[in-house]
């Protein structure tokens, strides 16, 4: 069944026209023949984001950039008066907001008694390719053209004595063989002797000279009789009459269709969505435009005798109709859906199914618009794709850091944990050379953490998994600790710090978070300021925005342009390459965002040779607000040892050189019994035997690890009384959230300092 079939069948009418109009995919616009916009579907109000007052009082240039390349909208349209009933080409559309994007706009004209208007389709360009076969646009103008005015074109070769028909003169003809040549048997079979007479000699009157131009009666058989219109040009080869060029045309229709038959025609066969067509009881596909049937790569006369069930892959008879239902009881308007339609040779693409059901005349239909979103829902899977293998390598990652920061921790806590305890013999004090020699020892050591500390600080922060806990902080008070805990390194450097904050200044922030970010602002104008270079000096003002600015001045070398923007980058280190200064080129990365969690901006201002400037930059409070928010700081300044005697520790540990370093440590109490044990198992058996007061565990353990075993102490009504402590390398913070939730009551990470680890424990004791 062609376009035409259809519409004399069901003769849809203004209100199905309106219907097709709005519930197309894409833009549409009626234009008069002057361009002025008429009407538009509310679509077009919703990609170009205009209402529909703003869009009838503006020229369409307003809406497509540099109008038509640069024609008027009169001398674009010229390019349909010349015989050409479609245009396709791309441009670019402009949203209100000024923004441009790709767009494909397809116009064709529809006659009315009133003259020539114009319908407009805009599509927004796909991720796809839109580049389209030149050759394909021409068939396809030619072929409608022929279509709307029912006109066909043929050939016939004298020498062969055999017709030639184009595609919709074999329609007007009832001629659908196979084969493109056709004796003129096969034409004038369904003619009167009469009308084969005419055509016969008109024949050779146009061999002779004479103007071909005949009307014959047609009379298919079980179809009513209707009149050809037949007219033509004799074409001459090597001074012989070679063929004759014609046209055909059925004179029964009328010449001019009325504007809504016209319009629901170019609706349907120029939409850029599929449009399918299948009647409401037996579900047969009616009608298809070219686009649906170019997709699904079946004719149009092979959709008339299949299902849409027949083409969607996710669906069966029974489901379909379930899912038709609401619209077939009027519960809804219209469906959507989602699957995948299958070719005709059995490829298959995804489709976004818009179905309405419409009344015809007394005949009621489903109309189904099916939009192409392979490309979309192709690139949905390789984002999810994507996502996949970046959680996969987070996930690696995570288990590599904290592998690392276990193995890196264990020796460590050993190297960091002897040092200092060697620091606090009494019995034989070290002598200065030997102190010497420690410091360096545990400067070394102290670097090395620092470097795995910062490192995994950063994870975190990548991770989103640090916390702020913002409060009143007293500018001037910060940045004098900061300051003297410096100036023995600055002192080294052969430069000196200057706080020029004289007074008490208040923001807003987190003090730790704060301390750590000023800390390694100092550090790096210490180290990188030229020695002998001049002061540093430490200042702070208020910005137009309400912020506190703390500024660190040094006088040093300065930073080049061009590695300004890269200063903030993981890993850039500010010195030369052959630089001695020690770092990890991660402390700028991690300040920035420490400063950017706690609401603020950091930055710098820098000359090459005259000396840099970083800023901090957090919100102000009033010195009004201030009490309030300031909390007490209480920090172990001294190494105090209590008694505790009667008091038994059990440690589980398997590492020799730890367990020895707990030993020790806890010889600093009175009366303490210590227990030590190198498995889970052992460990468990001591707990039951001794009842200790507060155990100590590691969470790395050959055979049970520290984790089972607490499942297991929970259980047992001998040991669920018994406070644990967990003491591990892995310093993750979900290593210490499974901890947590596993019922240790504390968590203490190795290495440690000897006076903080005391502090936690002495609360058990």
């Amino acid at each position: 069944m062609n376009i035409n079939t259809l519409k004399k069948s069901t003769h849809l009418e203004s209100q199905q026209y309106q219907q097709l109009f709005e519930n197309n995919s894409e833009a549409i616009l009626e234009l008069d023949k002057t361009g002025q916009i008429i009407q538009v579907n509310d679509y077009f109000s919703h990609l170009f984001e205009y209402t529909e007052p703003e869009i009838l009082t503006a020229d369409i240039g307003f809406f497509i950039y540099d109008a038509f390349g640069g024609l008027s909208f009169a001398a674009y349209a010229q390019k349909l008066t010349n015989k050409q009933d479609v245009l396709i080409d791309d441009f670019f559309g402009v949203k209100k907001t000024g923004t441009k994007f790709k767009i494909q706009v397809t116009m064709s004209w529809i006659y009315s008694v009133d003259g020539p208007k114009f319908i407009l389709f805009i599509r927004a360009q796909k991720l796809k390719d839109h580049t389209n076969n030149v050759i394909e646009y021409s068939e396809h103008k030619l072929h409608q053209s022929q279509s709307y005015a029912s006109i066909g074109h043929w050939h016939y070769n004298f020498l062969k004595q055999k017709f030639e028909f184009s595609h919709h003169a074999k329609e007007l003809l009832s001629l659908h063989d196979v084969a493109n040549e056709f004796q003129i048997s096969d034409v004038t079979d369904m003619m009167s002797e009469s009308d084969k007479h005419k055509l016969r000699l008109a024949i050779e009157g146009c061999q002779n000279g004479l103007p071909f131009n005949e009307k014959v009666k047609l009379s298919p058989a079980d179809e009513k009789s209707y009149e050809l219109h037949l007219y033509g040009n004799l074409e001459w080869h090597d001074n012989q009459p070679f063929c004759i060029h014609g046209l055909i045309q059925n004179a029964s229709e009328k010449k001019i269709k009325t504007a809504t038959e016209l319009s629901i025609a170019s609706i349907i066969e120029h939409s850029l969505d599929e449009i399918l067509i299948f009647d409401c009881e037996s579900l047969l596909f009616v009608e298809a435009n070219k686009l649906a049937c170019r997709n699904l790569g079946f004719n149009k006369k092979e959709l008339t005798q299949m299902h849409p069930y027949d083409v969607l892959v996710e669906f069966t008879e029974d489901l379909f109709q379930q899912v038709l239902q609401p619209l077939y009881t009027s519960e809804q308007d219209k469906m959507l859906l989602k699957s995948r339609a299958e070719r005709k040779d059995g490829s298959q693409y995804f489709i976004d199914l818009k179905i309405k059901k419409m009344l015809c005349k007394d005949k009621e239909i489903y109309i189904a618009f099916a939009d192409d979103v392979t490309d979309r829902e192709t690139l949905i899977d390789q984002l999810y794709q994507a996502k996949d293998e970046a959680e996969r390598a987070n996930k690696a990652k995570s288990e590599f850091l904290s592998r690392m920061s276990h193995e890196l921790r264990t020796p460590m806590n050993a190297i960091l944990g002897f040092s200092q305890l060697m620091t606090f013999n009494k019995v034989k004090p070290l002598d200065i050379g030997q102190l010497g020699h420690l410091s360096e020892i545990t400067k070394a050591g102290d670097h090395l953490l620092n470097l795995i500390n910062e490192v995994l600080e950063l994870s975190r922060l990548e991770a989103g998994r640090v916390s702020i806990s913002l409060e009143s902080l007293d500018i001037q008070e910060l940045v004098n600790d900061i300051c003297l805990c410096l100036q023995p390194v600055a002192k080294n450097y052969a430069v000196s710090i200057i706080n020029h904050i004289r007074e008490p200044a208040y923001i807003k922030g987190d003090r730790m978070r704060l301390k750590q970010v000023l800390l390694n602002l100092l550090s790096n104008a210490v180290k990188y300021g030229n020695q002998g270079g001049g002061d540093i000096l430490v200042t702070y003002d208020t910005n137009t925005q309400g912020q506190g600015v703390i500024s660190v001045t040094d006088q040093g070398q300065g930073i080049a342009e061009d590695k300004l923007n890269s200063i903030f980058m993981p890993f850039e280190r500010l010195e030369t390459e052959d630089s001695h200064i020690e770092g990890s080129g991660i402390g700028l990365t991690i300040s920035k965002q420490m400063t950017e969690l706690m609401g603020g901006n950091i930055g710098v201002d820098s000359t090459e040779g005259l000396g840099s400037c970083f800023w901090v930059a957090l919100p102000c409070i009033s010195a009004a607000k201030v009490k309030e928010d300031l909390q007490p700081k209480n920090t172990r300044k001294t190494l105090n040892i209590i008694d505790a005697s009667d008091k038994s520790i059990l440690y589980i540990e398997d590492n020799p050189a730890n367990l020895k370093l707990v030993e020790r440590m806890f010889a600093l109490y009175s009366n303490c019994h210590f227990l030590h044990a190198p498995s889970a198992s052992i460990g468990l058996e001591l707990a039951r035997a001794h009842q200790p007061d507060l155990i100590l565990m590691d969470i790395h353990l050959p055979g049970i690890s520290g984790i089972q075993a607490k499942t297991i102490m929970d259980g047992d009504l001998e040991l669920m009384h018994i406070p644990v402590i967990a003491v591990s390398a892995s310093a993750l913070e979900q290593d210490i959230k499974i901890a947590k939730q596993a019922g240790f009551v504390d968590y203490i990470t190795k290495p440690f300092q000897i006076d903080s680890f005391l502090t936690e424990i002495e609360k058990y004791l």
